[in-house]
């Protein structure tokens, strides 16, 4: 029977080894200095294998959980997901110490793990993870490390994900060299190559909200010095104003959205005739077709920009559309922008943390947006959004009201303060 143990639980701890709980302690405790893996699994100039006691020998993802076999004093797998540490688990004394996880999600991974055929490799090339499926997890956790891969070290290699890597390697490390593969290609990759991932995550002694804020800038500039990015419209930057606008409709649906929106546009368009409204939603992953994405992924989004286009009066040559466009170019965009009106979560991810744009965001009162950086953000009061439904359910994906006659007039004022 496998012995789990909550490592902030006492009482489970006191049932289990205080070598185990050593060495997840020293797993979690990342140092501001650049985090347990960097330091002691790899030599921080060649990210060749370091002297660690304990040595990486096998990994395989599955499920956007990242598994890693190590060998040494004692056998061990370790389980990644958006943190560094998911979970540990011991397979010869039957032991799994996590943080909080919810048991039948941690027994089913166990299990899993202890029918895997661990295929060694004694001399593995070192591959970091680039790719996640929600863009917030993306930038607030994952680059987190990326940053100090950036500062510190010399060619670290990635894995790209063409289902989920939103920007390219060398956008978060100059020094980057990139494979790009599927995600049903990854495992077969590493056995062949005997190769070992590591799917770096959370921690290293940085305030995640403080990270991005200023390395969001520094991706900024990489994208516009040194990527290509395809043109989506070309316009004269001096001749217009253009105001971001976030369309959601995959999840936390706005009942009013259409209305609303299409009130704000048409007062908005009223005070200023050179305004363009750059409409944004579902992002396309870098290594994907755009055109291929928003056919497949973004008709809902689709058809809510065109209800609002239809509605508001809005010609062709004062729309963008960047439904279903890549980050570099939603990032490029951003920067242009002089105003924003969207979510206060992911939507607002391109606008108000990579633009730092002043603007108006919403959500329902019980949403975590202190995870998300806002420098610049202005609130629809939590009063004045309702949430439809019972309230229990999970609060990123919950549906919401807000009067469209209230919300004009609040996001109209806001933008009258800067622009008259």
């Amino acid at each position: 029977m496998i012995n789990l143990c909550d490592y902030g639980n006492s009482q489970d701890c006191e049932q289990v080894s205080s070598f185990f709980l050593e060495l997840f302690e020293e797993f979690v405790g990342d140092s501001s200095s650049g985090g347990w893996v960097i330091q002691n699994l790899f030599n921080s100039q060649s990210l060749e294998p370091g002297e660690s006691k304990y040595k990486p020998v096998f990994s395989f993802l599955e499920n956007w959980k990242n598994y890693v076999f190590f060998e040494g004093e004692v056998d061990f797998w370790l389980a990644q997901s958006n943190a560094f540490v998911w979970f540990i688990y011991f397979p010869e004394a039957e032991v799994a110490i996590h943080r909080g996880l919810m048991v039948d999600e941690l027994i089913r991974s166990v299990e899993m793990l202890k029918n895997k055929k661990v295929k060694k490799n004694q001399k593995s090339k070192m591959y970091f993870i680039n790719g996640f499926p929600r863009p917030y997890h993306y930038f607030y956790d994952r680059t987190l490390p990326f940053r100090y891969l950036d500062e510190g070290c010399v060619s670290p290699s990635f894995i790209s994900l063409k289902e989920s890597a939103f920007l390219p390697a060398k956008a978060f490390c100059d020094s980057a060299d990139e494979v790009v593969i599927s995600l049903e290609e990854i495992n077969d990759f590493l056995l062949k190559n005997n190769a070992i991932a590591f799917s770096l995550g959370g921690g290293f002694g940085v305030d995640r909200k403080d990270h991005i804020y200023h390395f969001s800038d520094i991706i900024s500039e990489r994208v516009s010095d040194h990527l290509e990015v395809e043109a989506v419209y070309d316009f004269d930057e001096n001749s217009a104003k253009f105001v971001w606008i976030g369309l959601c409709q995959e999840s936390r649906k706005w009942k009013e959205q259409v209305a609303a929106i299409s009130l704000v546009v048409q007062e908005i368009k009223e005070k200023d005739g050179e305004v363009v409204f750059v409409f944004d939603g579902l992002t396309c992953p870098h290594y994907l077709s755009s055109h291929d994405f928003i056919l497949e992924k973004c008709s809902k989004e689709v058809a809510v920009l065109e209800e609002v286009v239809e509605k508001s009066g809005l010609k062709n040559d004062q729309v963008i559309s960047l439904v279903g466009r890549k980050a570099v170019e939603k990032i490029l965009w951003a920067h242009r922008c002089s105003f924003f009106i969207s979510d206060a979560l992911t939507d607002s991810l391109w606008p108000a943390t990579f633009g730092k744009l002043p603007g108006v965001a919403y959500s329902i009162p019980r949403a975590k947006i202190n995870g998300h950086c806002h420098p610049n953000t202005k609130f629809i009061p939590p009063s004045k959004v309702r949430e439809i439904g019972k309230g229990d359910g999970n609060w990123a994906r919950a549906g919401f009201s807000i009067n469209a006659v209230y919300f004009k007039d609040f996001v109209v004022g806001e933008f009258s303060k800067i622009y008259g």
